[in-house]
């Protein structure tokens, strides 16, 4: 885990304490190597500003959190420069953080490197470098070292723990990782391995961000993908490590991974529930708005307009001697059927008779008729398989109905067209409703919606359709509504 060139490596907890220590660092505390009591604390060997630092640090460190970097002057009778990269790590299954930390000699980086710039500047002349005494060992026993401290480490944490030796592309993964895919050791193989039982929607995405990582030197990898467990079973989980760089290049990356299925699995749901919240509220608008224009409707037929029609009534049993008054009588009477018929039409609209007798083409081509009436546009109503649509519920029928009149109503406020256009028809997709105007257009993008075309969209999304509004200035205007039939 550490660098064969030199690297301090300890594992602490959040009050400091050395859980575990490699040989260079203990050799530095002057202490036995290995794993350590809870009375050895690297506080021990902190000034105050160092102390305080680090204890910063590991308060605000966390498992998902990049890598923290800290220069911090270690004492052991003499002063030590080091600068420590510093990740956060679940230990035991427990809430209780431990933390992995490697640490390099600055003054001995520096030292080394203006050695190596005297030394290609004269080259005869060598520079002797004072360094601490580290028994020589081939690489083969080096690395049965930083492997057998890297199982013990393992050994320490429920995690499921995971190394890759970009040198020499060997892998190893502890206990937990293998009893959470359900392989037994020898099943396990190299990376390929690996990669092949990632999904192949998230193999290429996973290669892209390690060779992010590495090409931008960065220190910090996490990925979420889906993955074949043992069973045949893919399942997401979520991957994170961090990398080890020796001048500058990797050589080795260490991570965990968890199981993040369930919780995959419980955002889903909760999304669910929240898009089932949307629709009960968009449903719950629409009816109190459907109870207030039956409610208008059934008052202004009922109500005013018998009122009015009384007073026309006594109004014509007038009997007047000056000709003058007659005019002005008529007048007023004219006024008042007027409003009598304006009255009419806008309760029909609002309570339609027609779609109370679950007649929907009948209902659109009402609205055609005030259309053609009232304004001078040439408005023209198409549908096909007539029996079909008449079969749907009566609250889709309703929901076709008002969109067709808030469309109807933005042509005629908006739009200065000549020409509408409406088609209704049933296909194997489900039932289509088409409106289109010949009139000035507009930019989607920046006109906001009204009133109108909102309970439009909300109608739509609650009988889980589609719709889609295409303009463009000087293109007119359509409108697409699909709707499933059941």
């Amino acid at each position: 885990m550490e660098s064969s060139e030199g690297n301090y490596l300890m594992v602490i907890d959040r009050e400091g304490n050395i859980l575990y220590a490699n040989q260079l660092l203990n050799e530095l505390l002057c202490t036995t190597s290995g794993i350590t009591s809870n009375n050895f604390s690297i506080n021990n060997y902190l000034d105050a500003s160092g102390y305080f630092t680090l204890q910063q640090i590991l308060t605000t460190n966390q498992p998902d959190s990049p890598s923290s970097f800290v220069d911090l002057k270690l004492k052991n009778g003499s002063i030590h420069n080091i600068n420590w990269q510093i990740n956060g790590l679940k230990i035991d299954g427990s809430s209780h953080l431990k933390y992995l930390c490697i640490g390099k000699d600055i003054e001995q980086e520096i030292s080394e490197t203006n050695a190596h710039e005297t030394e290609k500047k004269n080259p005869g002349i060598k520079i002797k470098q004072d360094k601490q005494a580290v028994t020589s060992v081939s690489p083969g026993e080096e690395l049965k070292k930083l492997n057998e401290r890297l199982h013990y480490f393992s050994g320490l944490t429920s995690d499921a723990i995971w190394e890759w030796n970009t040198m020499t592309g060997e892998m190893f993964r502890n206990k937990a990782l293998l009893n959470m895919i359900g392989f037994q050791p020898e099943k396990v193989q190299d990376l390929n391995w690996w990669f092949n039982r990632i999904h192949p929607n998230d193999r290429r995405e996973v290669q892209k961000k390690i060779d992010h990582v590495f090409a931008n030197k960065e220190t910090y990898w996490y990925s979420d993908y889906q993955f074949k467990y043992a069973d045949g079973i893919y399942r997401k989980v979520s991957d994170k490590g961090f990398v080890v760089y020796e001048n500058n290049i990797p050589v080795r990356m260490i991570g965990s991974i968890q199981n993040i299925s369930e919780i995959s699995q419980l955002e889903k749901l909760l999304q669910q529930e929240k898009e089932m919240h949307k629709i009960k509220i968009a449903e719950t608008i629409l009816e109190v708005q459907e109870k207030e224009r039956n409610y208008l409707g059934q008052e202004l037929h009922d109500n005013v307009n018998q009122i009015l029609s009384s007073a026309k009534l006594y109004l014509d049993q007038l009997k007047l001697k000056k000709a003058e008054e007659k005019i002005i009588i008529d007048k007023v009477s004219e006024f008042m059927k007027t409003a009598i018929g304006e009255i009419r039409r806008l309760s029909h609209q609002l309570v339609p008779t027609s779609l109370r007798t679950e007649n929907l083409i009948e209902s659109i081509e009402n609205v055609i008729d005030d259309v053609r009436i009232i304004n001078t546009f040439n408005a023209r109503f198409t549908y096909n398989n007539a029996d079909m649509i008449e079969l749907l519920c009566e609250e889709k029928k309703m929901a076709l109905f008002r969109i067709v009149q808030e469309q109807i109503c933005n042509i005629v406020k908006h739009s200065n067209a000549t020409n509408i256009r409406i088609n209704l028809r049933v296909e194997h997709a489900g039932i289509i409703l088409y409106i289109y105007d010949d009139g000035l257009g507009f930019d989607t993008g920046k006109v906001n919606y009204g009133i109108g075309l909102n309970n439009i969209f909300a109608r739509v999304k609650l009988f889980k359709g589609s719709a889609d509004l295409a303009s463009s200035p000087g293109k007119g205007c359509s409108l697409t509504v699909l709707m499933p039939l059941v």
